[in-house]
C-alpha cells in the first residue's frame, strides 16, 4: 500500500468534527500544487490564445466597421425615402387642390349651362309670343286699309 493510501485508511474523524491536520496539511500542499498548475497552464496558453484572438479582432474591427458602413447606407437610402415621400406627398396635395379646383370649375359651368338652358327655354318663350302677336297684325287691316274703311266713301257704296 502507499503512504497515501494508508493514510486514507488510518483516518478518523475526531470526536468535534475536526480533519486530522497531517491530512489537512497534504491538502492544502494539494490544492496550492493544483492553483500553481492551473496558473502555469493558463500562462503558457496566453501567448497562444493571444496570436489566435489577433484575426478574430481585426475581422471584428472589420465586420464592425462594415456594420458602421450599412447603417450609413441605411441612413443615407431613409433621408432619400423621406425626401421622395415628402415630394410625393405635396405632389398628392397639389393634385387634390387642382382636382377640387376642377370639381368647383365644373361645377360652375354646370350652374352655368343650367342657368343658359333656363334663359334658352325664356327666350323661345318670348319668340312664341311675339311671333303670335306678329301673326295677330298680320290678320289686322294695314293702315291705309284702315283709313280706306274709316272714309265716308266706303260707307256709300253698300247703301246703294
Amino acid at each position: 500500500m502507499d503512504r497515501w493510501e494508508e493514510g486514507f485508511d488510518a483516518w478518523v474523524p475526531s470526536e468535534d468534527g475536526g480533519v486530522d491536520t497531517g491530512t489537512e496539511d497534504e491538502r492544502r500542499e494539494l490544492l496550492r500544487l493544483a492553483r500553481e498548475l492551473g496558473a502555469a497552464r493558463n500562462a503558457a496558453r496566453e501567448p497562444v490564445v493571444a496570436v489566435e484572438l489577433e484575426p478574430l479582432k481585426q475581422t471584428l474591427r472589420r465586420a464592425i466597421e462594415a456594420i458602421a458602413a450599412y447603417r450609413n447606407g441605411l441612413a443615407e437610402l431613409r433621408l432619400g425615402l423621406e425626401a421622395e415621400l415628402a415630394a410625393a406627398q405635396a405632389e398628392r396635395e397639389l393634385a387634390a387642390a387642382e382636382r377640387e379646383h376642377l370639381d368647383e370649375r365644373e361645377r360652375t359651368i354646370h350652374d352655368v349651362e343650367k342657368e343658359l338652358a333656363s334663359l334658352r327655354v325664356a327666350l323661345e318663350a318670348q319668340r312664341l309670343e311675339l311671333e303670335a302677336r306678329e301673326r295677330a297684325l298680320d290678320d289686322r287691316p294695314s293702315f291705309s286699309e284702315g283709313l280706306a274703311e274709316l272714309s265716308p266713301a266706303s260707307k256709300r257704296t253698300p247703301a246703294t
